[in-house]
C-alpha cells in the first residue's frame, strides 16, 4: 500500500520537527488524525506515536513488530534486573519521552482479525498502559488497528 508507506517514511523524516496539525483533544480527531496512517492491519505489531503538552502529534512515529506474546514473561537486564517485558517496555518508553519532551504516549495495536480486543493484544493493551502509568508516562489513549479499520480502546475495555 504506497500511501501508507509514504505517509509513515514522511512522518519518520525530521523526527525532532512538530507534526502540524490541530490538537487531538477526543476520540474523533484521534481517529481522524492516525486513520490515513494506519487503514488495515497487516501485521502483529504494536505503534507508538507522541504528543506534546498541547494535545498536538509529535514525530517520531515508531513500529514494533516483534514483541512476546506474553507482556508477563520475565527478562534478565543488566540495566533493570529482572523484569517482565511490559515492565522493560514501559522503562524504556517513558525514558524516551522525558528525554525527548513527549509529554503523552498514543499505543496503537495493530492486528489481523476483528474489531474485538481480547486475548493477547487485552493483556499486553492492559499490562503496558499500567506498567507505563506506573513510570510517570501519560497514556493519552490506545487503538486497534485491525482487518477492516481502526477503533479506539476505552478504559472500559480494559477491565
Amino acid at each position: 500500500m504506497p500511501h501508507r508507506a509514504a505517509s509513515v517514511q514522511a512522518m519518520l523524516v525530521g523526527m525532532d520537527t512538530p507534526i502540524t496539525a490541530s490538537p487531538l483533544t477526543d476520540d474523533t480527531s484521534l481517529l481522524d488524525y492516525v486513520t490515513p496512517l494506519l487503514r488495515r492491519a497487516r501485521w502483529r505489531q504494536l505503534w507508538l506515536l507522541f504528543l506534546d503538552e498541547n494535545d498536538r502529534p509529535l514525530g517520531p512515529v515508531m513500529p514494533f513488530g516483534d514483541y512476546p506474546r506474553d507482556p508477563d514473561r520475565v527478562v534478565r537486564s543488566d540495566e533493570f534486573g529482572s523484569v517482565t517485558m511490559a515492565q522493560f517496555f514501559a522503562i524504556r518508553f517513558a525514558g524516551m519521552m522525558a528525554r525527548s519532551d513527549l509529554a503523552q504516549i498514543l499505543m496503537v495495536w495493530e492486528r489481523r482479525g476483528d474489531a474485538e480486543l481480547a486475548g493477547e493484544t487485552l493483556r499486553w493493551a492492559r499490562t503496558l498502559r499500567d506498567e507505563l502509568v506506573a513510570e510517570g508516562a501519560c497514556v493519552r489513549a490506545q487503538l486497534l488497528l485491525h482487518s477492516k479499520g481502526l477503533r479506539v480502546i476505552a478504559p472500559d475495555d480494559l477491565m
